[in-house]
């Protein structure tokens, strides 16, 4: 069995103060070009950006419907109504949480197979560190998000 191909990238992004960071593992290189790779890793990035601003109540759920599956929309929408109850409780964290922008830090990314691509978001928001679960899955042509978790 031959070793999985593995390389990195710093990828600039709009709204990020430096370039994000990008590891990614090939365990066919044949089954995606590193061009296609890199893309997705920068889609899972806005898609973990968006989802961590939907919990922090940022912006709606709805902004995710053609990406993600409804799975996905109703869960996050659901996090940011329980996020939002809890911030309420806590005002000064409330205003600080608001305020900042959330930033991608880095990407880990596997490449399972031609049609699958497993990704890990790191995330950071008022000086926290968060890690976003992002998998993409092709059907019928379409990249499309089939999970996305935020801790």
């Amino acid at each position: 069995m031959s070793s999985p191909d593995i390389f990195e990238a710093n990828i600039a992004f709009p709204g990020t103060t430096n370039p994000v960071h990008v590891r990614i593992c090939r365990y066919v290189p044949e089954d995606m070009t590193q061009q296609r790779s890199i893309a997705l890793a920068s889609a899972a990035m806005q898609l973990a950006r968006v989802g961590m601003d939907v919990v922090l109540g940022r912006t709606s759920a709805d902004r995710l419907a053609k990406a993600a599956n409804a799975v996905i929309v109703r869960k996050l929408d659901t996090m940011s109504l329980l996020y939002r109850s809890y911030l309420q409780r806590r005002p000064g964290l409330m205003r600080r949480v608001r305020a900042t922008v959330t930033e991608a830090v880095g990407v880990e990314a596997f490449v399972r197979s031609a049609d699958h691509m497993e990704m890990s978001v790191h995330l950071r928001v008022a000086g926290n560190d968060y890690w976003s679960s992002v998998v993409f899955d092709r059907a019928g042509g379409r990249w499309m998000c089939t999970e996305l978790d935020l801790g």
